[in-house]
């Protein structure tokens, strides 16, 4: 559909106060929805035969799978902003929090099932578990196409071993996303214990 076609359309709907508009409804789409509508069960079928004929039937999961884990002790803005941004990387984030935060020789503050709750609770999360000690062994269990992690574990020797690894699969990839700087709950422990003090 030619881009002044939609513009005046669009425009028209604006003017109308239309509330709904679907570009090319009449030409493309009012047949279709239609032919739904009479049989959904035959369309269902045609739609299928269709895919076949194309050589477009997939086998191949289509939804892109995140996974972050975390210990997300002290829940910050920092913790907010990675899993958001996370998001829209993918159409289902799953995110893995830590039993405790030994593997940095620190204790936390909330138990596990709060901090998974806080987690939860984040509209950009779809589904929260207890972390494995490594992140790849994860990817049996729920098959991420996304390893979201802080740019500060670039180069270590475990992300450098996930890399190595990952890189004879074609369907993964590592995002590393910057180190907040401003926030992080290495701060915020510090200023607790300042307080304590």
């Amino acid at each position: 559909m030619p881009a002044q076609k939609v513009a005046v359309e669009i425009i028209t709907a604006v003017q109308k106060k239309d509330q709904i508009l679907i570009p090319g409804y009449e030409e493309t789409y009012k047949a279709v929805i239609e032919r739904n509508r009479e049989d959904s069960h035959e369309f269902g079928i045609n739609s299928y035969d269709y895919k076949i004929a194309g050589n477009r039937l997939t086998e191949k999961l289509q939804i892109k799978i995140g996974y972050m884990s975390g210990t997300f002790d002290l829940f910050h803005i920092g913790h907010l902003n990675m899993l958001k941004k996370a998001k829209q990387y993918c159409d289902y984030l799953v995110v893995g929090v830590h039993k405790d935060a030994s593997h940095k020789n620190k204790t936390v503050f909330i138990p596990l099932e709060k901090r998974m709750e806080i987690v939860r609770s984040v509209r950009y999360v779809d589904e929260v578990i207890v972390s494995l000690p490594e992140d790849s062994d994860v990817r049996e269990i729920i098959p991420y196409n996304y390893l979201f992690v802080g740019s500060d574990y670039k180069g270590t020797e475990r992300f450098q071993r996930y890399e190595e690894q990952f890189s004879k699969l074609d369907d993964v990839e590592i995002v590393y996303f910057p180190y907040t700087k401003s926030t992080s709950s290495t701060q915020l422990r510090s200023a607790i214990s300042q307080d304590n003090k």
